[in-house]
């Protein structure tokens, strides 16, 4: 994996110096992968495969080898009822994966050693007026505010509220 810097001179990137192809199977073409985040290594991905079935792949890369398990789809813990993944975030610094389903309206946080935790994007839950429609990307700052991009072209913010 490379990584470049990108100003606002950057008008051309140098090609990469190193390619991934994970191939896997597919039931159906629009159930591949959705779902990208950093890891915890210095060239670790996090790659989730929508569906049919959800998987989350984790790649990592030493001067030697390339290794790829889906080992962190268990890790992950994730529930029963999550019909789909589209979107992945890892947060470095508090060691959380969020996992992010349009399908079944929710985040799933989980802290990769089978505790986890489920936020709801409908309505009525999080402060939230009406259901995000459809969530397609996830992020976190670090402030611990959590992003929600969704169609069509809308962004969602959550703040962590002062404990009382």
């Amino acid at each position: 994996l490379t990584t470049h810097c990108i100003d606002s001179s950057t008008t051309v990137l140098p090609p990469a110096t190193y390619s991934l192809t994970l191939d896997v199977d597919r039931h159906s073409d629009n159930a591949g992968f959705e779902g990208l985040a950093r890891g915890r290594g210095e060239h670790a991905l996090m790659v989730a495969q929508e569906k049919k079935p959800l998987r989350l792949y984790v790649t990592d890369r030493s001067p030697d080898a390339l290794s790829v398990s889906d080992s962190l789809t268990h890790r992950a813990s994730l529930p029963w009822f999550l019909k789909d993944i589209s979107g992945l975030h890892y947060d470095r610094n508090n060691g959380l994966l969020y996992v992010l389903s349009h399908e079944s309206a929710v985040v799933v946080v989980s802290d990769l050693d089978g505790g986890r935790k489920v936020m709801s994007l409908r309505r009525g839950h999080c402060g939230l007026r009406r259901d995000i429609p459809q969530a397609e990307g996830i992020a976190s700052d670090d402030r611990d505010t959590l992003w929600i991009v969704s169609e069509p072209n809308l962004f969602y913010r959550f703040t962590r509220m002062a404990a009382s």
